[in-house]
């Protein structure tokens, strides 16, 4: 990768943690689209390590900021650790098993997510709540959705932040915001035993040493940066520019899928 693309991609790490971070997401929607597209990256194994690394600095630097104000709840991470730490190890086994179709796969899994994130975030920008009912706490459901949450995390490279925030939210009755922080938690653990399992299972050729310094760094100062100041942006706004991003890489994923399969 040569010096003036190395300095886009950093550059759009640390908008992303800047920007989005205020919103309880990690970014990895939008990490392996920018090193693909971008950064000309195949998607494989070891690009996911470099949006796994990108992502871990993501929650990293939103988590401990959520932290100091108070936003973890340890019980619940605790028991979602029990289900989203053996599903990341099991995605990191699915993604082996998909071999050289782990494009054609990643694409379609990504789109799917990528809808259920922007279905979700509609309900906000148009300042709709969803009728959630009495809340009953839920051990098993928790475990199971941490779980998928994990395994998505393995296999997309991503924090799944949008898995995590609504299973806390349904099922142990935490409040938006010490949802959040408690997702950026859990991620905190999930996504490095998701980078140690894939590195082990690597088939091919280590990520290239310095993208997996200058770009974590990059995103970590965003994550920082946005977690401090992020509340000074109007809400609606980000939520908007994520959607539009979003939109963008779906409609890219689609026209590759169909040029694929045309």
């Amino acid at each position: 990768m040569d010096f003036i693309t190395l300095v886009i991609i950093a550059v759009l790490v640390f908008l992303t943690g800047l920007l989005f971070a205020p919103l309880g997401l990690g970014g990895g929607l939008l990490f392996v689209p920018i090193l693909h597209y971008v950064g000309g990256l195949p998607i494989n194994s070891s690009t996911l390590l470099i949006s796994l690394s990108l992502t871990t600095m993501t929650s990293f630097g939103s988590g401990l900021a959520h932290k100091k104000l108070g936003l973890w709840n340890v019980p619940t991470i605790k028991k979602a650790l029990s289900g989203a730490v053996p599903g990341s190890i099991v995605g990191v086994g699915i993604v082996t098993l998909m071999g050289k179709s782990l494009n054609i796969w990643f694409k379609g899994l990504a789109m799917i997510l990528i809808l259920w994130a922007i279905w979700k975030m509609s309900f906000k920008i148009r300042g709709l709540k969803r009728e959630m009912g009495e809340v009953k706490l839920s051990d098993p459901k928790l475990i199971f959705g941490a779980s998928i949450g994990g395994m998505l995390s393995a296999i997309l490279a991503m924090g799944s932040g949008a898995i995590y925030v609504p299973i806390y939210r349904t099922y142990a009755g935490l409040e938006h915001r010490m949802a959040i922080g408690s997702s950026y938690a859990t991620m905190m653990v999930v996504i490095p035993v998701a980078f140690i399992t894939h590195s082990m299972l690597l088939d091919g050729a280590f990520p290239d040493l310095q993208l997996l310094l200058i770009l974590p760094l990059s995103v970590l100062i965003g994550a920082m940066v946005g977690a401090k100041v992020g509340m000074k942006f109007s809400e609606n706004t980000l939520m908007w520019v994520f959607v539009l991003v979003l939109g963008f890489i779906l409609l890219r994923y689609l026209v590759d899928l169909v040029i694929t399969f045309s």
